[in-house]
């Protein structure tokens, strides 16, 4: 009984072909965000930032705490992006942290020059943020996180650590949302939290006709099984 009440209880994840994480966070996607197909075929999330789908012209991923996190206790934070449209640049792609009122920090890919604007080293092809946890950039613009706020001005890791750094996170994402003017897409990849890697499912094969067959009467039989026992346990 507790075999086969088991193998009814896998059989979704293993049609869904999910892609597992700490159990201490919850993943997802929001937005204008998709699955395409990266270097070497390898999936990667692409995020997109289109004028012409204002207010919705914004997408990104994200990793939620279900636990207390403070803000000290982030160790790693980093992604690999290729910008495929557009520039780098009105404030995004980035990262942002935010606390349990929903008050973020924002984290830039790149330096923040004069006005806001961010240097891209290597445009148009994969490069990494690089840990930012271990930045000495001006790279973090609070914008409420803890109550504190940088205005529009930029402060490094270290600075904003030493003032926020017992402050709980609620959520950390990858955010697009800087197509203002033009459409702006950003592909991520190994998007690192901590040491967990929150990276695109592999799309599940589209298995043949007959196999479909196969697979459908083999599920209807432990389902009927599943049923069946249960019947005669509740007799």
């Amino acid at each position: 009984m507790k075999k086969v009440v088991v193998l009814a209880a896998l059989l979704p994840l293993a049609l869904a072909v999910p892609c597992l994480h700490a159990q201490s966070t919850s993943f997802g996607t929001y937005g204008e965000t998709s699955v395409v197909s990266g270097p070497g075929g390898t999936p990667v999330y692409q995020l997109t930032s289109n004028p012409a789908d204002a207010p919705n012209n914004y997408s990104g991923i994200y990793v939620q705490f279900n636990s207390a996190v403070a803000l000290s206790a982030l160790t790693t934070l980093s992604a690999d992006f290729d910008v495929t449209q557009g520039t780098l640049g009105n404030g995004a792609p980035r990262f942002s942290i935010g606390d349990n009122s929903n008050n973020e920090a924002y984290v830039y890919f790149g330096t923040p020059v004069g006005g806001g604007a961010l240097t891209d080293p290597t445009p148009g092809s994969w490069e990494s943020t690089g840990n930012v946890v271990d930045s000495t950039d001006l790279i973090v613009q609070n914008n409420g996180f803890g109550g504190g706020s940088t205005g529009a001005s930029y402060e490094t890791w270290a600075q904003f650590l030493s003032q926020e750094g017992t402050v709980d996170i609620n959520y950390i994402t990858v955010d697009e949302d800087g197509g203002f003017s033009s459409t702006q897409t950003t592909d991520i990849n190994n998007f690192n939290v901590n040491g967990t890697l929150y990276n695109a499912p592999a799309a599940a094969a589209t298995p043949e006709p007959s196999s479909l067959l196969l697979l459908g009467t083999t599920l209807c039989g432990a389902a009927g099984y599943v049923f069946r026992r249960r019947k005669a346990v509740s007799l």
